[in-house]
This record gives C-alpha cells, sequence and structure tokens, in this order.
C-alpha cells in the first residue's frame, strides 16, 4: 500500500513538474514571438572600446533627436524606423556570437570548441562586410553611420520602441549598429510606377539599377546573398544595396555566372509585371555584360 502510494506521489510530482516546464516554455516562446526575440541584452556589445572616428555631430542631431519604432528583423540585425521616416537604425544581433559567459572558463570538447570558433569567425565575417560596405560603397548603400565597438565618442541616447511598444533609452556608445537612410524595395517601387503607369519612370530605375550592378562589380565587391527582391531598393529614383551582410572581395570570382544567378528571379518578376521592362533589362544586361 505504501509502495503504491508513493508511485502516486511521484507520478503527480512529475505531472506537476512537467506542466510547470510546459508553461514557462510556452511563457518564453509566447514573449519570443511578441517582440521577434529582441531585447537590449541581445544587442549590447561586447567587444572592447575602439578609437573609430566619430561621425558628424550635426548629424547625430538629425538622426537621434527622435525615437526609433521597431521595424523588422533580419539574419543579423533588429531594424528601427525613425520617427520621420528617412533612417533605419540596424542593430547587431550579438547572442548569435557568444555562447554562455562560463564557456570561458571551461574546458571544451572539441565539438564545442568548433562552434565557438565558428560564432566567431562568422562575427567577423559580418563586420569585414559592413567595413567594406562603410569604406567603399556608402553612397551605394545609403550608409550613414556604422559603429562596430564600444566607444566613448558619440555621447548620445536615443529611445527604442519595441514591438510592444515599450520605450527603452539606451547609450549608443555601448552598442554596435549602423544607420542607413531608409529605401523601397525593388519590387514595390516598380510596381508602385507601373501601377500609375509611369513607364518611363520605371526604366529610368532599371538603368539606374543595372549601373548600380556595375558600379559595385568594378570595385570587385560581390555578395553571398545575390537576392535583388529582399536586398536592393531605391532613394526616390536611384537604386542603393540595402543588405550589406555579406560582401566580400572577389579578384578571380566568375562575375558573369554570379549576375545571371542574381539577375534570373528579377527577370521572371519582370516578365510576369511587364515584357517590356523585362525586355528593357535583358537588354541592359546584354549592354552592359551582366
Amino acid at each position: 500500500m505504501r509502495r503504491v502510494l508513493l508511485i502516486k506521489r511521484c507520478c503527480s510530482f512529475l505531472a506537476k513538474a512537467t506542466l510547470f516546464i510546459l508553461i514557462v516554455y510556452g511563457i518564453g516562446r509566447f514573449c519570443h514571438d511578441k517582440t521577434d526575440g529582441f531585447c537590449i541584452e541581445n544587442i549590447r556589445s561586447e567587444l572592447s572600446v575602439s578609437s573609430e572616428e566619430s561621425p558628424s555631430s550635426d548629424l547625430l542631431q538629425e538622426i537621434f533627436e527622435q525615437p526609433f519604432s521597431y521595424l523588422c528583423k533580419g539574419g543579423q540585425c533588429y531594424v528601427f524606423l525613425s520617427q520621420d521616416g528617412k533612417y533605419v537604425l540596424k542593430f547587431f544581433k550579438q547572442q548569435h556570437a557568444r555562447l554562455p559567459w562560463f564557456i570561458d572558463h571551461l574546458y571544451l570538447p572539441p565539438f564545442l570548441a568548433k562552434i565557438k570558433e565558428e560564432k566567431k569567425n562568422r562575427q567577423e565575417k559580418e563586420f569585414a562586410s559592413y567595413k567594406i560596405a562603410y569604406e567603399e560603397l556608402q553612397e551605394e548603400t545609403a550608409l550613414v553611420l556604422l559603429h562596430l565597438h564600444k566607444t566613448s565618442l558619440l555621447q548620445k541616447q536615443v529611445s527604442l520602441i519595441d514591438k510592444l511598444h515599450i520605450v527603452h533609452e539606451i547609450q549608443l556608445d555601448d552598442f554596435a549598429f549602423l544607420v542607413q537612410r531608409r529605401a523601397e524595395g525593388v519590387f514595390e517601387h516598380l510596381e508602385a510606377l507601373i501601377a500609375k503607369e509611369k513607364m518611363q519612370e520605371a526604366k529610368e530605375a532599371i538603368h539606374s539599377l543595372s549601373l548600380l550592378f556595375v558600379k559595385i562589380r568594378e570595385k570587385k565587391i560581390f555578395d553571398m546573398d545575390p537576392n535583388i527582391s529582399k536586398n536592393f531598393g531605391f532613394l526616390d529614383s536611384q537604386a542603393v544595396q540595402i543588405d550589406i551582410g555579406r560582401f566580400f572581395k572577389g579578384e578571380s570570382f566568375d562575375s558573369h555566372s554570379y549576375f545571371q544567378k542574381k539577375n534570373e528571379e528579377f527577370k521572371q518578376w519582370l516578365r510576369e509585371k511587364s515584357p517590356s521592362l523585362a525586355q528593357e533589362f535583358e537588354s541592359e544586361c546584354t549592354r552592359l555584360s551582366l
């Protein structure tokens, strides 16, 4: 009898423990979904203090005197939009670049040591890409400000409004981030012009996009995610590349095959939306050897 009672108590305890774990997990998933996984600790930089060049104080004043509201997330960043709609503020996902703090004080088996090294290399490659954009492609990427390390140069505070409309006041010197002018996506921009039958402006946009490809190619810079629909946009009628986290230098890279792959999805979209624009882009690709 005592044995049966003990078994019942154990089963009751296990059931309650399982229920507790499921509730905690469910709350965690609910919070993650509602916030897109954003929290301040996930963007706080752990990189050492750097002597990066201080940008113009007038520019900082214009950008950061207004709050930024949560817009979306990508594979590398959480993205916030300025109140005036002119700028996007992208914070790097620092949680992807680190393991729990105690790992540094332990002997790591080979598989964990490999994971740690991969995380470090991943962030180094991403930051190398952002540096390429800042040093060689500022105009082509609408990049205004790049801040990769902790500094004491900015001396600026900004208000971030997350998906739950909670306001976070942060000191920018403690975070790794970049600022770009906000561009309209390629498909959205062209679709609006096609709907308004502004075909000449649409052709000019196609021309601007093609010239952008050429300018970047001439600098022997390529990206590992050649997706036009996600990675490019327009500032008014000027084409820019908005996703800048996959750049690399390629002296002996097969650029012809690269641009064929890059352009194929875009060509198919144009054929469906406007055969005349598709023909225009085909002609541009032939003329510019893209």
